[in-house]
């Protein structure tokens, strides 16, 4: 067919397409190249409709169309590795942060002075919580008390 036909003009944008999305793939650029195949793709997916017969044309279109999505599927192959090595290396990244942040941490709270074992408890009266049967008192303060045995309890 002429170079006016809709479907030479489509199949030959789709064509053009595929040919920048590889060059785009070869820099590097998966997710651009896979932007470029999707609307090459359909560029010839139009031309295969408007075209009526068979001949030699349609036969270029359909390979065309195979190696399209073929080489998508390469390109989401890639863009996956790719995006797999940015994720373990932001990973990477993160932990050592954490580790690091641990580190400097647990060297700062070295160097502070111990906590000062004291259980502070305001009652009434003081002999209240040792003589008690108070299920609060038994169950709550006395038990706080007989858990921490170096403590002082005041």
């Amino acid at each position: 067919k002429g170079a006016d036909d809709p479907a030479s003009i489509h199949a030959l944008h789709g064509t053009a397409l595929m040919m920048e999305a590889n060059i785009l793939r070869r820099e590097g650029n998966f997710q651009a190249s896979l932007r470029y195949l999707n609307k090459g793709l359909n560029e010839l997916l139009l031309a295969r409709k408007q075209f009526h017969g068979p001949s030699q044309f349609s036969h270029r279109i359909e390979a065309i169309i195979a190696h399209m999505k073929l080489s998508m599927a390469r390109v989401r192959e890639e863009l996956a590795k790719e995006q797999e090595h940015w994720e373990h290396s932001i990973m990477n990244h993160s932990s050592q942060t954490v580790a690091r942040a641990m580190r400097n941490f647990r060297k700062e709270l070295s160097a502070l002075p111990r906590i000062p074992k004291i259980i502070h408890i305001s009652w009434a009266h003081k002999d209240l919580l040792r003589n008690s049967t108070s299920p609060l008192v038994r169950h709550g303060v006395q038990k706080l008390e007989s858990l921490n045995p170096n403590w002082d309890v005041q």
